[in-house]
């Protein structure tokens, strides 16, 4: 008998051995499903759900991978990109870290559409007060 297919060590497996790479469910799905063939089939045969075919049961293998919350939770080098669609990738830098080397770039004049024509307005705030203000918002 085949040993229990865990999600998340396998996901967590992937992850790391790809730093920094960032991956939507589907391609983790299905690079578990060509690993662990045995796990996967120990897995769809006790299953309730009838699948039909392989990819029936890699869209069941992706829907619970993107249960990110409990991965999150049990792996905090795992993390999740913001927006549509999400992707999961490994990083062992801390949070401010990452959130101190992205850079946001700020125009020192942007256009401001006045009816017909277009006028150039001075932006007040710098790059390093947006980050300051960044860094104060999320330490509250």
């Amino acid at each position: 008998m085949a040993p229990k297919l865990n999600i998340h060590e396998r996901v967590f497996e992937f992850l790391r051995s790809h730093p920094e790479e960032r991956f939507t469910s589907r391609p983790i799905a299905d690079w578990i499903f060509k690993q662990y063939p045995d796990e996967c089939a120990e897995k769809r045969k006790k299953s309730s759900q009838e699948f039909r075919s392989d990819e029936e049961f890699l869209g069941q293998l992706t829907a619970e991978i993107a249960v990110y919350h409990r991965l999150i939770k049990k792996y905090p080098q795992v993390r999740l990109t913001e927006g549509r669609p999400r992707k999961l990738y490994f990083s062992e830098k801390s949070e401010a870290d990452e959130a101190e080397a992205v850079e946001i770039p700020i125009p020192s004049t942007a256009p401001v559409w006045i009816g017909q024509r277009v006028r150039t307005t001075f932006i007040q705030s710098s790059a390093s007060s947006c980050m300051e203000s960044f860094r104060s918002e999320r330490s509250a």
